[in-house]
């Protein structure tokens, strides 16, 4: 299943996105906030920037670079649950003015659309959003319990799904040391992360995709 990156920037901020890749993407995006948010001389514009938690370890290196190269423009960064972000914006439940909002998913963003016309009447976006990255889900576990859990070398929701009903490792081939067996994923009503998760666990069990 692929998942969409797209980028949003809510009145009054002006849409602007592109088609390659995510970092070179929100370089350009950033790069052009610099020019919308021109600062007067003398004087300090601050744009706020929410993303969702899956590009936390992205952000604050681009923040750093832009703010280098526009001297007179903050950046703040906020961080919210994929499906969070969107409900807070649309709520008005934020205690502050997103100028930017970067939504995990082509889905999401649909669901702010939807949400905006029904709310408000009107059109949300000034120009038609773009996906500027597709990205798939990627699992990954320690090569040795990778091997116990996986015997044929290949993800499988079925085996997946056996391990966590015995619940412990011992009972699926491991050592006893390795203890019970645990999965923990993000929350579905909040993170991107786990919605895909869900999502593509159910298309297993119901005959659609198996990875």
């Amino acid at each position: 299943m692929v998942s969409q990156s797209s980028l949003f920037q809510p009145a009054p901020a002006r849409a602007r996105s592109v088609r390659h890749r995510l970092l070179t993407s929100i370089g350009i995006l950033l790069a052009g906030l610099g020019l919308t948010y021109a600062p007067f001389p003398l004087t300090t514009r601050t744009v706020v920037v929410v993303s969702g938690t899956e590009l936390q370890e992205v952000l604050p290196t681009l923040k750093q670079k832009f703010e280098r190269q526009n001297s007179g423009i903050q950046l703040e960064l906020k961080f919210q649950g994929s499906r969070e972000l969107i409900n807070r914006y649309l709520d008005d439940r934020n205690d502050f003015q997103p100028t930017v909002l970067i939504p995990a998913n082509q889905e999401l963003l649909d669901e702010l659309g939807d949400r905006w016309r029904t709310q408000n009447g009107s059109e949300p976006f000034y120009d038609p959003p773009r996906p500027i990255s597709k990205t798939r889900m990627v699992g990954i576990a320690w090569p040795e319990r990778g091997k116990v859990l996986f015997p044929t070398g290949e993800f499988s929701w079925q085996r997946l799904e056996q391990a966590l009903k015995v619940g412990n490792w011992s009972a699926i081939g491991g050592p006893t040391a390795w203890g019970s067996f645990d999965l923990l994923m993000g929350d579905p009503a909040r993170s991107n992360g786990g919605q895909l998760t869900m999502s593509l666990w159910a298309q297993a069990t119901l005959g659609g995709y198996s990875a």
